[in-house]
């Protein structure tokens, strides 16, 4: 314990560069589940798996490579370095595109690493996630013949989400329209199910507001 105290102080500022990569991470795993209406974080293994990477990773690189061996003087400079290391991390190992900063074992470990923890999050997921949103369509394909007040719902909804960006408002908005006037029913349908990528607590509001039946919403959403 004396030991882990005499480091502390070292290993607190080498923890900079994973907590920067993991609240960036978070806004990723966020958007990549989006679609997953009863996923929990904290009760999935493979998210926790997802979190140690995605913080231990990025502060192991900065250890070895600023020499944190050598216990260097805690100063600014060593701050700044942890965060430059940090946002340097952030563009080039979460980039889409490949660069040459880092070799590529390096970028290809962490990625395994990071697809392991989706892999799991996917096999909890995906079976239950998928026969969800097939009752999601034939719901609106069978039971409802009217999807005025869904669609002024999202319409609403994505206005006044302050998380969007206006260009992001601007292409709901025009996808909400293009659904308005589909020809086909299974078309219109297929195009409302595309839209509601809203937030996983609005998800049973919206459906409601689509006229889903007091039926579907105990199956699905027993505690809502």
């Amino acid at each position: 314990m004396s030991e882990l105290l005499k480091w502390l102080p070292w290993i607190l500022v080498a923890l900079i560069p994973g907590l920067l990569n993991l609240l960036v991470a978070f806004k990723q795993l966020a958007d990549d589940c989006k679609f997953l209406p009863f996923f929990e974080p904290q009760k999935t293994p493979g998210v926790w798996i997802w979190a140690v990477v995605q913080l231990i990773f990025p502060c192991l690189l900065f250890w070895l490579t600023d020499s944190f061996y050598l216990q260097p003087e805690i100063n600014f400079s060593l701050i700044g370095r942890a965060l430059g290391f940090g946002l340097g991390f952030i563009a080039i190992m979460n980039a889409r595109t490949e660069t040459g900063f880092f070799t590529v074992d390096i970028k290809t470990f962490y990625t395994r690493l990071v697809r392991l923890a989706y892999d799991l999050i996917a096999s909890q997921e995906t079976a239950r996630t998928a026969g969800f949103w097939v009752d999601v369509e034939q719901e609106l394909l069978k039971k409802i013949t009217d999807f005025t007040d869904g669609l002024n719902f999202l319409e609403s909804y994505f206005k006044r989400d302050v998380s969007l960006l206006p260009e992001q408002v601007e292409d709901r908005l025009r996808k909400i329209d293009e659904a308005r006037i589909k020809p086909l029913k299974s078309e219109q349908v297929k195009a409302i199910v595309a839209l509601m990528d809203v937030r996983r607590m609005d998800l049973p509001s919206l459906l409601q507001r689509f006229g889903f039946s007091d039926e579907f919403m105990k199956k699905y959403f027993k505690q809502k």
